[in-house]
C-alpha cells in the first residue's frame, strides 16, 4: 500500500472522530497492524469490507489503487463522494424530507469542485 494512502486512513479515521484503536477493534485486527497500515504498510484483502464499515466509507475508498491509476487518495474528495451517497441513500429511503434533501444537496453542490477548478 502507499503512503498517501496511508495517509487517506488516517485523515478519514480522524474525520470520522475515531482512534486507531477504536478502527482496530471494529476492524478486527489488532492496533499495531491499523497503525502499520496508516503507515503504508500492506494489508490482506480480507480486512477492507470490515475497514470501511469501521470509518464508513465504501469499499472502493478504502481499497488500495495502483500508482498511477485513475482512482483517488484525495480524503476530502472521497469523504464527499461517500457523502453523496449517504445523501442519496437517505433521500431514497424516505428518510430526508424534501426540504431537507434540497439543503443537502445544495451544501453537496457548494462542496463539489467545478471543472473550472479542476
Amino acid at each position: 500500500m502507499s503512503k498517501a494512502h496511508g495517509e487517506f486512513l488516517a485523515s478519514a479515521r480522524r474525520a470520522a472522530g475515531l482512534s486507531q484503536a477504536e478502527v482496530a477493534k471494529r476492524t478486527g485486527v489488532a492496533q499495531s497492524t491499523y497503525s502499520g497500515w496508516e503507515a503504508g504498510a500492506d494489508m490482506q484483502a480480507i480486512h477492507l469490507r470490515p475497514l470501511a464499515m469501521a470509518l464508513g466509507l465504501s469499499l472502493e475508498a478504502v481499497t488500495p489503487h495502483a500508482e498511477g491509476s485513475e482512482s483517488t487518495d484525495d480524503p476530502s474528495e472521497l469523504i464527499g463522494l461517500h457523502l453523496i451517497q449517504k445523501v442519496a441513500t437517505a433521500i431514497r429511503d424516505g428518510r430526508l424530507g424534501a426540504r431537507q434533501a434540497r439543503i443537502m444537496l445544495d451544501i453537496l453542490e457548494e462542496l463539489a469542485p467545478t471543472a473550472a477548478d479542476a
